[in-house]
C-alpha cells in the first residue's frame, strides 16, 4: 500500500488508494451527509452506483492506514464528494484530498 504523507499534518495523516474494506464507511458517510436521519432508501444504491465509475482517495492515519480520516470521490477531474472527520478539519486534509481530483485524467 502506497502512502503519500500530508505535510500540513507533519506526516500523521497520509493519502492512500481506496480499498474494498473502505466501501461501507464511504457509502454510509456519504448517505448520512445527504440524509442526516440515516434513512437508506434509494440513496445508498445511488451512492454505490456512483462509486463504480469514480476514483476514490482516502486520508488515513500514517501509522494505522485502516483508520480513515477522510475521503474524496471524483470522476474525470470533477469533485463528487469530499468528507473529513470533524477532528481533522482545518489541518490541510481537505486541501490535500481536493488536490487529488486535479490529478485525475
Amino acid at each position: 500500500m502506497s502512502l503519500k504523507p500530508i505535510s500540513a499534518t507533519e506526516g500523521v495523516v497520509s493519502i492512500r488508494e481506496f480499498q474494498d474494506s473502505d466501501r461501507a464507511y464511504v457509502i454510509r458517510t456519504w448517505v448520512l451527509c445527504m440524509q442526516p436521519e440515516g434513512v437508506w432508501s434509494s440513496t445508498g444504491s445511488l451512492v454505490e452506483h456512483m462509486l463504480k465509475s469514480s476514483k476514490i482517495s482516502v486520508a488515513c492515519l500514517t501509522q494505522s492506514p485502516e483508520v480513515i480520516v477522510g475521503f474524496v470521490v471524483y470522476r474525470e477531474g470533477s469533485l463528487m464528494h469530499l468528507s473529513v472527520r470533524r477532528r481533522w478539519r482545518g489541518l490541510g486534509c481537505e486541501l490535500a484530498l481536493y488536490n487529488e481530483t486535479a490529478q485525475c485524467p
